[in-house]
């Protein structure tokens, strides 16, 4: 591989504590009974999604909620953000050995910002590409397909590191391998996905994404023509 792609939430940054303290403090608005994390943390695919979680998809109010779980939420993003274990030994790895690697979020501009630069990321990320920089975003494979072409990598030689079946299905649809941190968001252990949302790998530590990556690299030299 000689590019890596990384989502954001769920992946390289464990979000879940701010959206489960914005989503708790309007249910207590609501005088609603208070979500309970571990069950929270499976329901987090997109903002719409906590929101049906925590209000049901019929509620009158589903837009104004959604509204107001982003402005909150874009006020208090990196209160608990934290890095999952791990993986900035992943980032070193990959900055020691000059590939160049990026990001591609479903997250907005104003949020995906704010995170990045409080973790200093934008200063090692060769690309950013966030849910609105472009007309369509994931699954849909653009977004992808653009940040391959920022780093001036073909898709079939990048990988695509998510924790979401639509992470799978978009670096499918790019022409791009892919790798599942069991670690995310997902309410189903990736290694029991359908065959049509199976990643190339499923990582349970970030260190087995290290050995797959050099394995990779490892296998595309042997297979490389020799003058």
């Amino acid at each position: 591989m000689e590019a890596v792609l990384f989502d954001l939430d769920g992946t390289l940054l464990d979000t879940a504590r701010d959206f489960f303290s914005v989503i708790n403090e309007l249910l207590s608005e609501h005088k609603k009974p208070l979500a309970e994390f571990s069950v929270f943390r499976k329901n987090m695919a997109g903002t719409k999604d906590m929101v049906e979680f925590a209000f049901g998809k019929e509620h009158p109010g589903f837009d104004q909620l959604h509204s107001e779980l982003e402005m909150r939420y874009l006020k208090n993003c990196t209160k608990h953000t934290c890095f999952f274990d791990e993986v900035e030994s992943l980032l070193d790895y990959l900055d020691e050995q000059k590939i160049p690697w990026g990001i591609v979020t479903n997250k907005p501009t104003s949020t995906t910002q704010l995170v990045v630069q409080h973790f200093r990321l934008h200063h090692r990320t060769t690309c950013i590409i966030s849910g609105d920089t472009l007309p369509r975003k994931k699954p849909d494979p653009l977004p992808l397909q653009h940040a391959c072409q920022l780093l001036g990598v073909p898709c079939h030689e990048a990988v695509y590191i998510g924790d979401m079946q639509t992470d799978v299905e978009a670096a499918k649809r790019a022409g791009m391998k892919s790798i599942v941190f069991s670690h995310g968001y997902h309410p189903v252990h990736p290694k029991s996905w359908p065959a049509s949302h199976a990643a190339d790998h499923v990582a349970e530590y970030v260190t087995q994404v290290i050995e797959w990556l050099k394995c990779n690299r490892e296998e595309s030299a042997l297979m490389a023509p020799r003058n």
